[in-house]
């Protein structure tokens, strides 16, 4: 009897903690989103910051203009301090230039996406994220 009591309170946790993971990561992309716009309209803060932080641009930069130099110095940011945490290769492997086009996807659809996140939550508020039905995805 307590087994299926505890397979109950299990299966609500769950849902409980897959909503909380996905309001969470939807508030993340809308951040990430503020950050890298502020980032892209005053690449001169962004870089000379990033040169103060010691933080290298590793990869290879596009011609684009300052645009293209933000996009890869923020890939380098984020992806070499997760790559610190994960315990995998550091920053060099993102001179490699599949890896880099991958990493500057990546961060092409997080900017997508959190501009989505970002006007409904200047919309609406905080708030609509616990309104929105779980069958939604970040990418809709």
């Amino acid at each position: 009897m307590r087994l299926v009591m505890d397979l109950g309170l299990e299966i609500e946790s769950s849902t409980f903690c897959e909503q909380n993971f996905r309001i969470r990561r939807r508030i993340a992309l809308a951040h990430f989103y503020h950050a890298y716009t502020l980032a892209q309209d005053h690449p001169e803060i962004f870089l000379s910051w990033c040169d103060d932080q010691q933080i290298q641009g590793g990869a290879i930069l596009p011609k684009g203009g300052n645009k293209s130099v933000v996009q890869h110095r923020f890939a380098d940011l984020i992806f070499s301090r997760a790559e610190i945490h994960s315990g995998t290769p550091s920053a060099c492997s993102l001179r490699h230039g599949d890896d880099a086009k991958r990493k500057v996807a990546k961060i092409q659809m997080w900017r997508k996406s959190g501009k989505k996140w970002a006007q409904v939550i200047q919309r609406f508020g905080y708030g609509i994220l616990l309104l929105l039905p779980s069958s939604l995805t970040d990418e809709e």
